[in-house]
C-alpha cells in the first residue's frame, strides 16, 4: 500500500474545523520509547510532514501572518493495516507554527508534529508551581496513640575510677523493659574524686491505652502489661545540654562534684511537666499526645495537580482509589501497614506547630509552592514508584516497581520472524547499572542515623568502575524526621526547611512508628526513615542476588535488573497489526539468550521495517 492508501491525515482550522489533507511524503517513521527516565512510553512521529498544496498553504500562511504570538493546529492521523480493514485513529498531534520550515515563494511548509497523547497535558504543566495550600480539605493527626506514663529507677554502681565507663541506665524496676524509652539519665559519685561508688538514676516513659482488646495503633507491638492496660514505647531523642550540669566524658576528676546528666526530648507531645529536685531526682511527669493540623491527604495532593489531565488516579500501593488487584508481595504487605494513609504537611506546620493557618496570612506561614515534576521526581525515587496510563481502566496508575503485569511475548511466536533473530547475539553490559554501592539520602540533614541515609553495597568484582561506580540519590523536597523538626526553633528561620514537604505515615489519624533497622529504637514516623525505606522498598532490580543493606550482609534481593544491552534487531516486513498491538511496557522479545525487554522500537510505513532496542 502507498502512504495515502494506508493513512488519512486531518488538520483542524479555528473556524471551519477538521479537514483532510495530503502531505507530500512517501513514508512515515514511528517511534515508541520511554519518556526521559520515566516508566511510561510515548509514541512520536519522527517524520517531517511536507505540505505542498497551494490552497492549503495559503490558508495556513494567513494564520502565520496574524498578530498572534503563537499559532498551532491540531493534527489527527488514521491508519489501516490492509485495504480490507477500517481506518482507526492512531495519532493525535499539534502543528506548532514555530516548528515550521517556511517557503512562502514556493507555497510550501514542513513540520514535525508534537505528540498530543494522554501524557501531554501533564507534561506541559508539571513544571509549573502551584500552591497546594489552596486545597481546602485538611487533616489533623495525633503524635501518640495514648498518654504517657513514667517509671523511676535507681541503682548503686561500684566502679574503679581509673577504668571507668558510663554505666547503663538501670532497668531492674521495669516490667517488660522493651516497652520503655529512656527520658532522663543521671549518675553522681557519692564520694570525693577518686571514689568508686556511684548513684545511677533513670526515668523511663511509655505510652498506654486502657481497653479490653489489643490496640491497632501506630504500627506498634502493644503488650498487655496488666489486664486491660496496653503499653508500647514512646519515641524519645537525645537532648543533651538542656538539663543542668553535664560532664559528657565521665567524672570531672579534681572537682568536688562528679556528675553526668542527660535528658531526652519526648517527641511530639504537649503538656509535658517534669520536676527535678536539686539532686536531679524526677518527681513526676505527665504528657498527652500533641495534635498537628493543616495536613493534606496524599490522594488530595496528587488530584490537585493531575485532576485537569486525568479522570482518575489509581494506586493499590498508596491506597488511592485502589482497584484491589489481587496479589501479595513483600513491598505491598509493608505498604498496607505503613503507606495506606499518608498525610502531607507544609514542613513549617510541624517546625512551628503553634502557627496560624496559612489561609489567615500569618507571617509564620508561607505559600505551599511546589511543581509536580520536582515532587514526583523525589517521591518516585524515594519509594521506587512507576507511573503510567493504564489502558484497561483508562486511569493513571501509580504503583511500586514490583507491581506484577502479565507479560506478553512477540517475534518468537511467529516462525516468519525467527530468521530475524539469527546472528543478533552481540551484547554489552550496561556498567552504569552495576554500581559498587547505592546510597539514598535526604538532602535535609537529620541527627538521627535512621533518617540520614540508606546504603546498599555489592560485591566489587562484578560491579562497574569509573566515576559512576558509587550511585547516590539525594532526595530533595522532603523533611520527614518529625523528631528533629517538631517545634524546632533553630529551623524556624530556615526557608529551605520551611518550604519543604513532610510526609507522615499514619493510621486512623495517629502517626506510625517503627523500629529503626540501625539503632533498634522506636522512631516516630519511622516508615519514612531512609534506612527503613531502602530495606523495604529498594530490594528489587538489583544487579546481584545477595547484597549488603545498611551493613546487614547477605540480604537476598527480590529481583535482578537487566544489565545487558543487545545489538538492535531489525525486522523486515513487520506486520502493521503487530506494531499496533504491541504493548512495549509489558511485551518481550524472545531471543537466543533470554526474554528481553523493549527499550524502544522504530517502525517505518509502508515498508514494515521495525528496529528494536532490547535489554536483558
Amino acid at each position: 500500500m502507498t502512504i495515502n492508501q494506508q493513512y488519512n491525515f486531518f488538520i483542524t482550522f479555528p473556524i471551519t474545523g477538521e479537514e483532510q489533507f495530503y502531505p507530500a511524503n512517501n513514508s512515515l517513521k514511528w517511534r515508541r520509547g520511554r519518556y526521559k527516565d520515566q516508566f511510561f512510553f510515548r509514541e512520536t512521529l519522527e517524520t517531517t510532514l511536507n505540505i505542498c498544496d497551494k490552497d492549503l498553504f495559503e490558508r495556513i500562511w494567513q494564520l502565520e501572518k496574524s498578530k498572534c504570538d503563537c499559532e498551532s493546529l491540531e493534527i489527527r492521523i488514521e491508519e489501516r493495516c490492509s485495504l480490507n480493514d477500517p481506518f482507526e485513529t492512531v495519532y493525535y498531534g499539534v502543528f506548532s507554527f514555530v516548528d515550521g520550515n517556511w517557503c512562502p515563494d514556493e507555497c510550501k511548509v514542513s513540520f514535525k508534529p508534537r505528540t498530543n497523547d494522554v501524557y501531554k497535558c501533564m507534561l506541559d504543566s508539571w513544571d509549573e508551581e502551584k500552591n497546594f495550600l489552596d486545597i481546602v480539605a485538611r487533616q489533623d493527626i495525633k503524635t501518640l496513640c495514648g498518654p504517657i506514663e513514667s517509671e523511676y529507677c535507681t541503682a548503686i554502681v561500684s566502679k574503679d575510677l581509673l577504668d571507668f565507663t558510663l554505666p547503663d541506665p538501670p532497668t531492674g524496676c521495669l516490667d517488660n523493659p522493651n516497652t520503655w524509652s529512656l527520658y532522663y539519665f543521671r549518675w553522681t559519685s557519692n564520694t570525693t574524686p577518686g571514689g568508686t561508688v556511684y548513684n545511677v538514676q533513670a526515668l523511663w516513659v511509655r505510652q498506654y491505652i486502657d481497653q479490653v482488646d489489643q490496640p491497632d495503633c501506630g504500627c506498634l507491638e502493644w503488650i498487655e502489661a496488666s489486664p486491660g492496660h496496653w503499653v508500647a514505647p514512646a519515641p524519645t531523642t537525645s537532648n543533651l545540654g538542656n538539663s543542668g550540669n553535664i560532664a559528657t566524658t565521665g567524672p570531672n576528676v579534681g572537682s568536688s562534684s562528679n556528675a553526668y546528666e542527660e535528658t531526652y526530648q519526648l517527641i511530639a507531645v504537649s503538656n509535658v511537666v517534669i520536676q527535678l529536685s536539686t539532686q536531679g531526682t524526677p518527681i513526676g511527669l505527665t504528657a498527652e499526645p500533641a495534635t498537628i493540623d493543616n495536613g493534606i491527604t496524599l490522594q488530595d495532593f496528587i488530584n490537585f495537580y493531575l485532576e485537569d489531565c486525568f479522570d482518575c488516579v489509581v494506586s493499590n500501593f498508596l491506597n488511592i482509589n485502589p482497584d484491589n488487584t489481587t496479589f501479595t508481595n513483600y513491598e505491598y504487605e509493608c505498604a498496607k501497614k505503613e503507606l495506606h494513609e499518608v498525610i502531607l504537611f507544609q514542613s513549617s506546620d510541624i517546625i512551628n506547630p503553634n502557627g496560624v493557618n496559612a489561609s489567615s496570612g500569618n507571617i509564620n506561614q508561607i505559600a505551599g509552592l511546589k511543581d509536580f515534576e520536582s515532587f514526583w521526581t523525589a517521591f518516585s525515587k524515594l519509594l521506587r514508584l512507576n507511573m503510567w496510563f493504564d489502558k484497561k481502566i483508562n486511569c493513571l496508575r501509580i504503583e511500586h516497581e514490583s507491581y506484577p503485569q502479565e507479560r506478553g511475548r512477540i517475534l518468537s511466536l511467529y516462525d516468519f520472524y525467527k530468521k530475524c533473530l539469527s546472528g543478533k547475539g552481540k551484547f554489552q553490559h550496561l556498567k552504569e547499572r552495576r554500581p559498587l554501592s547505592e546510597t539514598l539520602e535526604y538532602s535535609q540533614e537529620s541527627p538521627n542515623k535512621e533518617f540520614q541515609s540508606g546504603v546498599i553495597r555489592y560485591k566489587p568484582d562484578c560491579s562497574g568502575d569509573g566515576e559512576n561506580k558509587k550511585a547516590k540519590d539525594s532526595i530533595d523536597c522532603f523533611s520527614n524526621d518529625i523528631a528533629h523538626i517538631y517545634n524546632n526553633q533553630d529551623l524556624q528561620e530556615d526557608r529551605n526547611d520551611l518550604d519543604n514537604i513532610t510526609l507522615v505515615s499514619t493510621s486512623n489519624g495517629i502517626v506510625n512508628y517503627s523500629n529503626g533497622v540501625i539503632t533498634g529504637q522506636s522512631i516516630i514516623n519511622g516508615p519514612f526513615a531512609m534506612a527503613n525505606i531502602i530495606r523495604k522498598y529498594h530490594l528489587r532490580n538489583k544487579h546481584q542476588c545477595f547484597i549488603t543493606v545498611n551493613g546487614e550482609e547477605n540480604v537476598q534481593s527480590l529481583s535482578q535488573i537487566k544489565t545487558r544491552k543487545q545489538d538492535t534487531i531489525t525486522v523486515d516486513q513487520f506486520k502493521c497489526k503487530f506494531f499496533r498491538q504491541l504493548d512495549e511496557q509489558i511485551d518481550q522479545v524472545r531471543t537466543q539468550f533470554a526474554e528481553t525487554c523493549i527499550e524502544s522500537v522504530e517502525y517505518d510505513a509502508p515498508s514494515g521495517k521495525a528496529v528494536f532496542e532490547l535489554i536483558f
